[in-house]
């Protein structure tokens, strides 16, 4: 290992290092991701506190340098996420990473759509590539799962978070494990089942089966994959018969065939992947990609999955249609299930009324031309799909790559023409709608004109589910143009996105879309 170069200032708390930090991207439970530069070449930087670590996660010093040797090992991949260095002192592990500009693909994906069947397979491709890679190494990753997929700036996807991974193989010699580990919607059926030892690289396959099936379909097939679960358990009895069922009755015959390999519950003749690059779904040529296995078009491809994302908010919410009238939540929620509100709610604030064609032009004029300034078209986009068919040419025109159509950052944004006040009722009431508790759970800002809530909830699966919705006033567009985004901090990201929609239909009547 090389000498330390711990030498940043600590008033981040922070281990110190030569790297500039930048911007924060992410937070774990005992771990930071900022993006860092040295010299002007960026990483994605991750600190790990080492006392945390210990405490909340039970792992030591040892585990921690154990998953970055194993990542390091396997980082010599097109479609891993690069490891080039770390270091330890007596309170930090610190990890320089490829970072990741595309964000994590799972969030361009439309719940309960998927994306088309051309692109699933070059993703899957791309996937089964790593996958492949790292067993040929003896090393099993154990949690492929959407949080742990990432894309880099041209739409390539990365494999990333070796926390479980093992090395099952080396020097000739095998090894299984009683280690129970993963999201439950992804984790094969012989470890949920806790029934002894397991082989690691086929439940990696299986987890690749159920990403596959989520691609193509926008949802998971299950909650767990144990006789307990009733989508699971119709899975096993009807077999091939399953596929007359929604949503698999939305996948094709061939991929279908592929999908049914590699959720074979025993592993024994599950699929390895030398046996995936032999079916014909797998084999047949795919356009988007070039001979070398990368995106061929990242502009075409953004586009193309940009331009499914859909909000219709005509529609009500699925609560709301459940309802015959609004209702009250009950206080007594699960535990699991809270939002910690930081502001206060008013209820008599009226959204702004642009009765004037002229006024509404020019409005739309002023938002055109202060766009590149920070509100972000990309999620104006996502609520004029009546009449998209295609991206403006004047956003086209002046991008490069994959991330400036599909930026890192959430498209899970909205934004207010209304009063702050009229922003936080109606959010108080959509969060009551999807029987998320709201009530004596107030906390004011620094900044009086920023106000967020944190949530955390279970999701359709039953998963854990958080993060937070942030309001914020752009004074410079008007004291009545208010931002909202949505940003999750835990779980799936389509699930995140689901909620997003259900959330969103409430403000239906004040979104600012960019149509005159």
């Amino acid at each position: 290992m090389k000498e330390s170069r711990m030498s940043c200032s600590t008033d981040r708390n922070l281990p110190k290092t030569n790297y500039k930090i930048g911007s924060f991207l992410g937070q774990g439970t005992f771990a930071s991701v900022y993006l860092c530069y040295l010299e002007s070449t960026p990483y994605a930087v991750k600190f790990i506190n080492k006392d945390r670590a210990l405490k909340l996660g039970g792992l030591r010093e040892k585990d921690i340098i154990r998953e970055i040797t194993l990542h390091t090992y396997s980082s010599n991949h097109k479609n891993i996420v690069s490891c080039f260095e770390y270091d330890v002192n007596d309170k930090w592990v610190w990890m320089a990473m490829q970072p990741a500009f595309g964000g994590d693909l799972f969030s361009k994906i439309e719940p309960d759509v998927g994306v088309p069947e051309d692109i699933g397979h070059m993703y899957f491709k791309q996937l089964i590539g790593a996958v492949e890679y790292m067993h040929s190494k003896g090393i099993a990753h154990r949690d492929i799962k959407p949080e742990n997929i990432l894309l880099d700036s041209n739409g390539n996807l990365l494999l990333a978070d070796f926390g479980f991974a093992m090395l099952y193989r080396h020097r000739g010699q095998t090894r299984t494990t009683n280690q129970v580990c993963g999201s439950p919607p992804y984790a094969a059926p012989e470890i949920l089942a806790q029934q002894g030892q397991y082989a690691p690289a086929p439940t990696d396959i299986w987890s690749c089966g159920v990403v596959l099936f989520v691609l193509l379909t926008g949802c998971t097939p299950w909650e767990w994959a144990t006789a307990n679960d009733p989508d699971y358990r119709n899975y096993r009895i009807r077999k091939s018969g399953i596929r007359d069922v929604s949503p698999w009755s939305s996948i094709g015959s061939e991929a279908f065939s592929l999908i049914r390999k590699l959720l074979d519950p025993k592993p024994q003749t599950r699929f390895s992947c030398c046996y995936i690059r032999l079916h014909p779904w797998f084999k047949k040529p795919n356009s988007r990609l070039t001979p070398g296995g990368r995106c061929n078009d990242s502009l075409k491809l953004a586009e193309d999955l940009l331009l499914r994302m859909k909000i219709d908010i005509k529609q009500p919410s699925l609560s709301m249609r459940k309802m015959k009238r609004p209702q009250m939540i009950s206080n007594s929620q699960p535990t699991e299930v809270h939002a910690r509100q930081i502001f206060a709610t008013s209820m008599n604030s009226q959204p702004i009324d642009y009765r004037s064609n002229r006024q509404m032009t020019a409005f739309n004029d002023r938002m055109s031309q202060m766009s590149q300034g920070g509100i972000s078209q990309m999620s104006q986009l996502q609520f004029q799909h009546d009449q998209l068919r295609s991206l403006p040419e004047t956003l086209t025109q002046r991008v490069q790559r994959f991330n400036e159509i599909c930026p890192p950052e959430t498209i899970n944004r909205f934004y207010a023409m209304a009063s702050i006040e009229l922003v936080k009722s109606r959010l108080f009431s959509a969060l009551q709608t999807q029987s998320i508790p709201t009530s004596n759970l107030f906390t004011d800002l620094q900044e009086a004109d920023n106000y967020t809530v944190e949530i955390s909830k279970r999701d359709r699966r039953r998963c854990p589910l958080s993060g937070k919705i942030c309001c914020i006033v752009w004074p410079d567009y008007g004291d009545q143009f208010i931002e909202v985004a949505f940003d999750r901090s835990r779980g799936d990201p389509l699930e995140w996105r689901h909620l997003f929609k259900e959330i969103v239909k409430e403000f239906k009547d004040i979104i600012y879309t960019g149509d005159i």
